[in-house]
């Protein structure tokens, strides 16, 4: 089938438009594709990874699965309209518009890829004098407990995955 690879800081350019209809699209390896005009990509999977697709006008990505991953930028100073079969992964990346965003997908997942979190558990001896009362059959004591103190930590974490735009955002 027919495929573009765009890879380790691949350039494509366009003044005009680009248009694509593939089996498989990927950009990836610090690469970038950039249409003055309009970005239209049309193909079975569609991948950015670490990357940036970048349109002057609009934005028209069509595929079983969009992956953004790594760092990778979408963006559009027109609107973005991003139509999948099955997924649109946005995974500590970015999707922006100063126009409006339209995804329409079975699933849409927008997250950081790593985000790990633990507890740190540290304790502390506690003692206390309770007053003697000055009352008969009342005499002093001392309170004393274990308190174990849980805080939680994030150990690990990637960028947070963003979507916004200056006008709309609607999701299907």
């Amino acid at each position: 089938g027919n495929t573009v690879s765009n890879e380790q800081e691949g350039f494509v350019y366009s003044e005009g438009n680009i248009s694509t209809d593939l089996n498989s699209f990927t950009n990836k390896g610090n690469s970038s594709v950039f249409a003055d005009g309009k970005l239209d990509i049309t193909a079975a999977e569609v991948e950015n990874d670490d990357s940036i697709l970048f349109s002057g006008e609009g934005m028209f990505i069509t595929a079983n699965n969009v992956k953004n991953t790594h760092n990778s930028l979408i963006n559009s100073y027109g609107d973005i309209d991003i139509t999948a079969t099955n997924e649109v992964l946005n995974q500590s990346s970015n999707i922006e518009s100063e126009g409006s965003i339209s995804i329409t997908a079975d699933t849409l997942t927008n997250e950081k890829e790593i985000f790990i979190t633990d507890w740190t558990i540290t304790y502390e001896n506690i003692a206390y004098g309770i007053p003697h009362l000055q009352q008969k059959n009342y005499y002093s004591a001392t309170r004393r407990f274990l308190r174990t103190i849980y805080t939680g930590t994030i150990v690990e974490e990637t960028d947070t995955a963003k979507i916004f735009a200056d006008g709309d955002i609607c999701i299907n």
